[in-house]
């Protein structure tokens, strides 16, 4: 299988888009369900350090021996910015292709994208509304006011709030979060998903009125004003990481040539990469900003073909790269709200120096997200299939 094809079969790569519903394991590339997997990983683990460990910089006495534990719940950010990247590579590398090639079915497409995100999204801020409530009002936790702000580096901020609403819901079910209406109630993860629905079809759109074949005048203007119109109402800094989004989406369509790349050259290729992203992984984590996002997405685009060239391991491996990537989405939408209620309740305001009780405690919340994740995902995520097919049968969209 050539990493076009293969690219063509797995072909969703949001924050843990699953795609067990229409892929067959022995079909996927393990290696970027792995990095999938992981990366929603490090988000959890990265809201667990806030909530559960002291800073850094408060830690009394030797601390350097801390310092790699640190680093690595720290990089729930840098995990999103490689989200952004690989969701091009699988979601639009394929669309970029097809467009070119006069296939494009923006029907399917669009159909294809909703179910992918509602079907996990919609239960996510039900449950995020009750969490929210029973922390808020039933219980009188608390935190929900912004008053943990000063040693959390998530949660609640002071003049937001996170009361539910019904305007912010809707808001947040058509990605206009971050736009014209805040996050849904703690739910502060799901900014992302305001970027990444708008990637789904302004890149697209852009490139339909640029390359299309075989569409006609008419449709490429109406492709190139919805283009237009979007970047000028969408925010500077959600248009500007697209960039990483396009990297992801270019880097897909090189995929066969990196395949046909000699073994010995193909090894210093991946060296270099990786060096390269290392170093945009420092710049990041020492001078956080829109800059270094841009450079360590643009790293993390180049390493995908790489790894969708590699062969795949299978065994225990296979196994656990397929189950981390088919929960990672929900994981992903629904951890917050969670881990939030349970540290309001049960430990707020304490926090931990690096010990056996913080990490007790630490491993105890990120295994009652995960069990959280997984019974969410059994219930909604893993029936996107269906709802996308009943969604085409119900509006008469023929399937590609």
């Amino acid at each position: 299988m050539t990493s076009v094809q293969g690219a063509r079969d797995q072909d969703d790569g949001h924050q843990g888009e699953a795609t067990s519903h229409r892929t067959p394991r022995g079909r996927r590339f393990e290696h970027l369900d792995m990095v999938r997997g992981l990366a929603a990983l490090l988000v959890l683990v990265g809201h667990v350090r806030g909530f559960v460990f002291v800073d850094y910089a408060d830690l009394t006495g030797p601390k350097l021996a801390f310092a790699p534990f640190y680093v690595i719940g720290g990089l729930g950010h840098q995990a999103v910015v490689l989200f952004f990247a690989l969701s091009g590579f699988l979601v639009g590398g394929r669309a970029m292709r097809e467009i070119r090639q006069g296939k494009w079915n923006l029907p399917d497409y669009t159909v294809h994208r909703f179910a992918r995100l509602w079907t996990a999204l919609i239960p996510a801020l039900i449950a995020t509304a009750l969490l929210d409530w029973i922390g808020r009002d039933l219980l009188y936790l608390n935190g929900y006011g912004a008053q943990y702000w000063d040693i959390l580096s998530s949660g609640p901020y002071p003049g937001s709030n996170p009361a539910p609403t019904l305007a912010t819901f809707l808001g947040n079910i058509a990605f206009l979060q971050t736009i014209t209406v805040p996050v849904f109630g703690t739910n502060g993860p799901l900014w992302s998903l305001a970027n990444e629905f708008w990637y789904y079809f302004l890149v697209p759109f852009a490139w339909l009125a640029l390359a299309g074949r075989n569409a006609s005048l008419g449709v490429r203007m109406a492709a190139a004003i919805f283009a237009l119109a979007a970047l000028a109402f969408l925010p500077f800094v959600i248009v500007a990481m697209g960039s990483i989004w396009v990297m992801g989406a270019l880097a897909w369509s090189l995929g066969d040539l990196v395949r046909a790349t000699p073994a010995e050259r193909f090894r210093l290729l991946a060296v270099a990469i990786m060096l390269v992203c290392l170093v945009a992984l420092a710049a990041s984590l020492a001078r956080p900003s829109l800059q270094t996002d841009l450079l360590l997405g643009i790293a993390c685009a180049a390493t995908l073909p790489c790894l969708a060239r590699l062969g795949n391991p299978g065994g225990i491996y296979g196994r656990l790269s397929f189950w981390l990537s088919e929960i990672s989405f929900t994981l992903y939408v629904v951890h917050f709200p969670l881990i939030a209620l349970l540290w309001f309740a049960l430990l707020a305001p304490t926090q931990f120096a690096i010990g056996p009780a913080g990490l007790v405690v630490a491993a105890g919340l990120i295994v009652a997200a995960l069990l959280y994740a997984a019974a969410m995902w059994w219930l909604f995520e893993r029936n996107t299939g269906r709802v996308r097919a009943l969604l085409l049968q119900t509006l008469h969209i023929p399937k590609r």
